[in-house]
């Protein structure tokens, strides 16, 4: 594991800094920190059952998450 990305796993683990931070840090989208934290055994904050919450909202709100994810890389990629 490079240098920068153990550096950033280590201030996020610490709540030093934010996982969108973190993935800066470490030159990782977004969604590659959240993997890495995944694998490393980090705690973000965020459950399988926050997630089951969050797509029954957006299957209430008819979001498309296929849109969603595209709009979510389109953001990553500024």
């Amino acid at each position: 594991m490079k240098e920068k990305v153990k550096r950033a796993l280590k201030l996020l683990k610490a709540r030093k800094v934010t996982i969108r931070k973190a993935a800066t840090l470490a030159g990782v989208s977004y969604r590659e920190m959240v993997d890495l934290t995944s694998k490393a055994g980090i705690d973000i904050g965020y459950t399988l059952k926050d997630l089951w919450e969050d797509m029954q909202k957006f299957q209430k709100r008819r979001v498309n998450p296929n849109q969603l994810a595209k709009d979510l890389e389109a953001m990553e990629n500024g």
